[in-house]
């Protein structure tokens, strides 16, 4: 049973130790973007996919999730005030006016950004799309086919 065994990477860096014994030596085929891992064991075929930009977006959407969107305040890390919310501290923010569309805006006192008050999705023009977007990137789905799908 290989369930869970990761594959002997196919490109081995120079100067890379050797695979251990258990690791499933399948072969890997098929055009650029389109490969394929074939198991030895079972005969499968499994497509190899980059997940990186997947992963990329998961952590920024989870850092976005971290500030808490009831107390905002300056989110410059290299800022005093980080940390320190509008309703806490007033006296370290001054009133910047609105954005665009409404919602209102405000200065960190001590290194000037900017931050607004507002939903977290305020800059998208269609939010409501972003769940049909995420299963299609989840399953391959080339960004040309996305496009022309949503």
């Amino acid at each position: 049973m290989s369930l869970g065994i990761p594959p002997d990477p196919f490109k081995r860096p120079k100067g890379s130790p050797p695979a251990s014994p258990e690791a499933i030596r399948g072969t890997v085929a098929g055009a650029k973007h389109e490969e394929f891992f074939t198991c030895p064991t079972c005969s499968t075929n499994h497509r190899l996919k980059n997940n990186k930009a997947i992963f990329e977006e998961y952590n920024r959407l989870k850092d976005l999730q971290q500030v808490d969107p009831i107390a905002p305040g300056c989110r410059n890390p290299e800022c005093e005030n980080l940390g320190k919310s509008l309703a806490v501290h007033p006296d370290q923010y001054r009133s910047f006016g609105k954005t665009a569309g409404g919602d209102p805006r405000y200065q960190c006192k001590f290194c000037k950004k900017t931050f607004s008050i507002g939903r977290a999705t305020r800059r998208q023009k269609r939010s409501d799309k972003n769940p049909l977007l995420y299963r299609m990137m989840v399953n391959g789905v080339p960004f040309q086919k996305m496009c022309s799908i949503a």
